[in-house]
């Protein structure tokens, strides 16, 4: 009975360890994040970022270049260059307007945009009892990806979030 119950949990091991999801592509990695979240349009990428070595993908579904959706997935890099999924971060990220999402990873926020109208975003972080912070970033390609990271922050804060067009007008 004991040597059946270790056979069976090898066999558990092995089967598991072969189940693992490992990829090379950004397009394999787009078919596993569709499958994952059961969206049923052609994902296509917006952008990554790498956290060590965690890589994060968000991507965006939608007719033509009107998204609908933008969701994320976190991969880890694995030390062949190949990507190993872990996680579903977001299958249906936070919208924060027409064509902004935002979703939380690790100790950060990612914000993903495809308005191609979006030249910058201005984020304003107000943490309790300290003076409010600003940053404007650049938006240089669409679709646009940047991840702010949060790691330092005290717990207690609150963030706007502001895309400007070309004349820095408010969008």
């Amino acid at each position: 009975m004991k040597k059946v119950v270790i056979l069976l949990s090898l066999v558990l091991i092995i089967c598991l360890v072969g189940c693992e999801k490992t990829v090379s592509t950004a397009d394999e990695m787009l078919e596993i994040m569709q499958q994952e979240a059961a969206i049923s349009s052609d994902l296509r990428e917006c952008g990554t970022v790498v956290n060590g070595d965690a890589l994060l993908l968000v991507a965006s579904a939608g007719p033509d270049e009107r998204v609908s959706t933008y969701c994320a997935a976190e991969f880890s890099i694995t030390e062949e260059g190949k990507y190993r999924f872990e996680e579903m971060v977001d299958p249906d990220m936070y919208k924060l307007g027409w064509q902004v999402g935002m979703c939380k990873w690790k100790k950060g926020y990612a914000l993903v945009s495809c308005n191609r109208d979006a030249k910058k975003v201005r984020i304003r972080i107000k943490e309790s009892g300290a003076p409010e912070r600003e940053m404007l970033v650049e938006i240089e390609k669409i679709p646009w990806v940047y991840y702010l990271d949060m790691s330092g922050t005290k717990t207690d804060y609150d963030i706007n979030y502001t895309l400007l067009d070309s004349f820095g007008r408010e969008m």
